[in-house]
């Protein structure tokens, strides 16, 4: 067949103009609402514009209070307020741990004072990496979800609060030896008197906290001097110790014959007790001053560090483990005690009135670190909005400090004073502080490399 020859085929339609019937179909397609794939704004849906214009003094007043220098807390006052919570913990911590240790105190204390120094570095990171108050809090919301973070939040309200209850009940008692008096409405008189200083202000507060602090590292530096100078003088004590038995261990329920290893085991847990404090300073790291915060997690580990390891030595020094007026019968004012046969009784008095304000401003890291906090925590809509309203006279919050002061209050009220439930509490929600504040710190690392910081702790540390 030639390429060029077509074949002409008819087409098997009729033609258009011999009535073709036409019908015509109606199709529905249901079209479903699904969560848009991106930000909002970019699918904005319909409705109505305003246009608001703000009046010039407003704005006046606004650009005046930014222009307000800021006033932030430099290294010491920072500190101080820290620093009180964590040396006011050497006070009862000391009990604790030669209770189940015995004569290895000092080790477990070495122990948790290096545990303490690689934490310098975790908390470091997280912190110059996410500067915002909130501490575990603000770590895990950057790293995981509310919903996680939010955990961490209950476990450090729980734990200002134990704080500020063992805190104010602790002191109170040691108070009592020495002048008797109603513990219950003293406590609830002490939680008071600290919440009207909040209210004052963090600025203020801090000289407070300063001069208490400073006062504390006198007295304990005077101590350790004189159970030093007691035990050269008195070198049979210390070897007495050594040769004693190891304490038994309650465990679950059940005792455990003491030996080396349930000794520093145990012995190491409650000496943690002897750190609690450290973690407050992350809570308020907005009105530090910049680079204040690093330097106050570094003073804290070193003053913490050798007073409670010289004092777990110059303890064994002073008293004997065992008998009437031993380490074991003196555990409610063993600092106490070891002060009045080292130096008089004039020592022991004057130990017992740092022991009560020093554990009162104990009581104010509580207040400062609670409004740190919660403030972020309703900022983030976590609680009710209103509490973190400021007040105009002195620009603090004081719907935070009026709900901690009854919620503390009405511990005592219901414990009649004891704090013994509460310190289990404590403890608890500390240690678990810790652990979510480490894994917060590897979540980081792993996730937001990309954040700037100025320290960067090893995977060894972690």
């Amino acid at each position: 067949m030639d390429s060029n020859n077509y074949l002409e085929v008819a087409s098997p339609m009729p033609i258009m103009g011999s009535g073709v019937n036409v019908r015509r179909r109606k199709i529905e397609i249901e079209v479903e609402d699904g969560p848009s794939r991106g930000p909002t704004w970019q699918y904005p849906r319909s409705g109505t514009s305003q246009h608001v214009h703000v009046p010039e003094s407003e704005l006046a007043d606004i650009q005046h209070q930014l222009d307000q220098p800021r006033k932030l807390l430099s290294e010491w006052p920072a500190t101080a307020i820290s620093g009180n919570d964590i040396l006011g913990s050497v006070l009862y911590a000391a009990s604790s741990v030669v209770a189940k240790a015995g004569k290895l105190m000092p080790v477990s204390l070495l122990m948790v004072a290096t545990v303490l120094y690689f934490f310098r570095f975790i908390y470091e990171e997280v912190v110059t990496a996410i500067p915002m108050n909130g501490g575990t809090y603000n770590a895990l919301l950057n790293t995981t979800s509310k919903r996680a973070a939010a955990v961490a939040a209950c476990l450090s309200i729980l734990s200002y609060v134990a704080t500020g209850v063992v805190s104010a009940t602790s002191g109170v008692h040691y108070l009592d030896t020495q002048v008797d008096i109603p513990i219950v409405f003293c406590t609830i008189a002490l939680l008071f008197a600290f919440a009207l200083l909040a209210f004052v202000g963090i600025a203020e507060n801090s000289r407070v906290a300063l001069v208490i602090f400073l006062h504390h590292i006198v007295v304990l530096s005077i101590l350790v001097v004189s159970c030093i100078v007691y035990g050269i003088k008195n070198p049979h004590i210390f070897r007495d110790n050594m040769k004693a038995d190891f304490p038994e261990v309650d465990f679950a329920g059940s005792m455990l014959d003491g030996n080396a290893f349930t000794a520093v085991f145990f012995g190491f847990g409650a000496a943690m007790l002897g750190i609690t404090g450290f973690e407050s300073s992350s809570n308020y790291v907005e009105e530090q001053a910049p680079g204040v915060f690093r330097k106050t997690l570094r003073n804290m580990w070193a003053l913490a560090s050798f007073f409670n390891v010289c004092l777990g030595v110059g303890i064994l020094a002073v008293l004997p483990l065992g008998g009437d007026n031993g380490i074991y019968a003196s555990t409610d004012a063993l600092l106490a005690k070891a002060a009045e046969v080292s130096m008089g009784s004039w020592f022991g008095t004057w130990v017992s009135i740092d022991a009560f304000v020093v554990l009162s401003g104990s009581v104010l890291t509580s207040y400062v670190g609670i409004c740190g906090l919660v403030r972020r925590l309703s900022t983030d809509r976590v609680l009710p909005s209103f509490l973190a309203k400021t007040n105009k006279m002195r620009g603090t919050n004081h719907y935070i400090i009026g709900v901690y002061f009854l919620l503390s209050s009405s511990l005592v009220l219901v414990l009649n004073a004891d704090a013994t439930i509460m310190n289990g509490v404590y403890t608890y929600a500390f240690l678990g502080l810790m652990a979510l504040f480490a894994s917060a710190a590897m979540l980081l690392k792993a996730k937001r490399p990309e954040i700037p910081r100025d320290v960067s702790a090893p995977w060894s540390v972690l």
